[in-house]
């Protein structure tokens, strides 16, 4: 109580009121000196939170977004398997699961060598080689 601490430094009522008055003017001093402080870091806070909000906001978005795009696909997907089998594709199908079996096809369709007619397609890797040996490379 302060009544008793200024008895205890032998003051009495004004004087004890100046000296209690003096003894909290070190105390708002520091608390003047850290209300800009506090003022500037909560509004730090404040904008981080609202990034944060803003960032769930765009996520959530996204989120969204992204489940109507794995939707619409899966309708694509279902409906072209349906035109398949509209359109008889069953025949369609299997003979794109069988690859050819002539020889010209099995060799590929790849380009031919510059400036030779009737030059053969180039099928794999040694055809590449070749190929690029004959340029210099």
């Amino acid at each position: 109580m302060p009544g008793r601490e200024s008895r205890a430094n032998g003051a009495n009522g004004f004087d004890a009121v100046i000296q209690s008055i003096d003894g909290l003017v070190p105390l708002v001093k520091q608390v003047d000196r850290f209300l800009p402080f506090a003022r500037a870091n909560s509004e730090l806070i404040r904008r981080n939170l609202a990034d944060v909000l803003l960032a769930q906001g765009y996520q959530d978005l996204t989120g969204q977004i992204i489940r109507g795009v794995i939707s619409l696909v899966g309708e694509l997907e279902t409906m072209l398997g349906q035109l398949v089998r509209l359109s008889n594709g069953d025949e369609i199908v299997r003979s794109l699961r069988t690859p050819p079996t002539t020889p010209d096809l099995m060799r590929g369709v790849g380009p031919t060598v510059p400036g030779v007619k009737g030059a053969p397609a180039v099928a794999d890797q040694d055809d590449i080689d070749a190929l690029l040996k004959s340029f210099g490379g």
